[in-house]
């Protein structure tokens, strides 16, 4: 089997993660059969000269850092079957490192702009599906509810993400992907990818109602507008389709404010509590409660932590009565710190930002997509998790070491 017919394998392990809304684990179990095809047809002993590029270097961090939460959650707990178990979102890192360690290949950075077109794709996919089944659920048997149950509970979109805010961290970082590869984009292509955006803007703010997803994209804004160039469009020849533009998005987000005041409260019932400390979203009150009593639990087991199975246990003296039976921290830093002590929140925010330590190599720098691509996904792995539980989540584990690992594919030669 020649080496690009090898390589494919590991590209659909990374391609189906942009399904992963619509096929939930199962984008899980296919990614890990092409993780173990993968390794089984390119395996390579690593070498000093591996483990100095990109590739070596994250493989061995995201081994490290499965290995050091199992072995404190087994050291502190003393239950290694428990231990495994509350570990076992983060074995996509294990999976994604051994392939990064054991294996060579060099990404074309033209693979982007066909991820691009996946996420594009996804994000259609999932809006029609919601659509669909928003509308003929009511009709359907009861029976069937079960296999269509991308409306939650609450009226909040989940899709097969399990939960709205995984969902709604995955809608944040494909709504970024989509402008990848954008200078070479057929201008039809650059229509729908701009229709996708929309739509899953929309979708963020109104149907997943995930508040920090809606926030952290409104804040990346200026990468898209750097990515697009569209600081270009608005000077010269083209200042007539600069102004349209321009009003078309004023229009877009004063109706959005509008829609936002009249029916999405949650927004503006968050932004008043924390502005106030008045009790006006019980939400919002709930996090702040458990932002306090996770970092009351980190001060007693600051060096190695609590491990994840003692994680919540430990702070259990600092919660609120009505809120002892929440299973995390609802954010990703304050989760590794309990969890992991200095050392595991070290090892957390070292693979949030290892894509952008891929720019320090001046080939890289060089390639717009690339530095777009590496600043996105640190940007959304670090914007998610002030509010988001993250890599203790097992879809979003899997979302953001498939990614994080691909960043580091760029530049390593086979």
């Amino acid at each position: 089997m020649t080496s690009s017919r090898k390589t494919q394998f590991e590209l659909i392990g990374v391609t189906v993660a942009l399904y992963t809304a619509l096929l939930g684990n199962l984008a899980i179990l296919v990614s890990f059969v092409c993780i173990i095809l993968t390794v089984s047809l390119r395996f390579r002993l690593p070498d000093l000269g591996h483990m100095k590029t990109s590739s070596g270097r994250l493989g061995g961090l995201f081994i490290v850092y499965y290995g050091y939460f199992l072995c404190v959650s087994v050291a502190y707990s003393l239950d290694a079957e428990r231990a495994f178990v509350e570990t076992g979102p983060l074995l996509p890192f294990l999976f994604w490192g051994l392939v990064a360690v054991f294996t060579r290949a060099n990404m074309q950075a033209a693979y982007l702009s066909r991820s691009a077109f996946h996420a594009m794709l996804s994000i259609l996919i999932v809006v029609f599906i919601a659509s669909v089944i928003h509308v003929v659920e009511p009709y359907l048997p009861k029976y069937l509810h079960s296999y269509t149950r991308p409306i939650g509970h609450s009226g909040r979109l989940e899709m097969y993400a399990g939960n709205p805010l995984p969902l709604g961290t995955l809608l944040f970082a494909t709504s970024l992907f989509l402008f990848v590869g954008w200078e070479v984009k057929q201008r039809s292509l650059r229509v729908f990818a701009i229709i996708a955006f929309v739509l899953a803007f929309w979708t963020l703010m109104f149907w997943v109602q995930a508040r920090g997803s809606v926030l952290g994209l409104v804040a990346l804004l200026p990468l898209i507008i750097w990515k697009t160039r569209l600081t270009g469009v608005i000077k010269g020849r083209s200042l007539i389709v600069g102004i349209s533009v321009t009003a078309g998005v004023v229009g877009l987000l004063s109706l959005a404010a509008y829609h936002l005041l009249q029916s999405s409260p949650r927004f503006v019932h968050g932004i008043a509590t924390l502005l106030t400390s008045e009790s006006y979203d019980n939400s919002v009150m709930v996090r702040l409660n458990l932002y306090g009593a996770g970092l009351q639990a980190f001060t007693d087991h600051w060096l190695f932590g609590a491990g994840a199975v003692d994680m919540l246990s430990s702070a259990t003296p600092y919660f609120e009565p009505q809120n002892k039976n929440f299973g995390h921290f609802h954010n990703g830093f304050i989760n590794h710190a309990v969890a992991g002590g200095i050392f595991g929140l070290g090892l957390f925010m070292a693979i949030v930002f290892s894509p952008i330590l891929v720019l320090a190599n001046p080939k890289a720098r060089k390639n717009r997509d690339i530095v777009f691509f590496c600043i996105a996904v640190s940007a959304v792995a670090f914007l998610s998790a002030l509010s988001n539980v993250l890599f203790f989540n097992h879809v979003q584990a899997y979302f953001f070491a498939t990614f994080i690992f691909l960043t580091s594919r760029f530049g390593v030669r086979d």
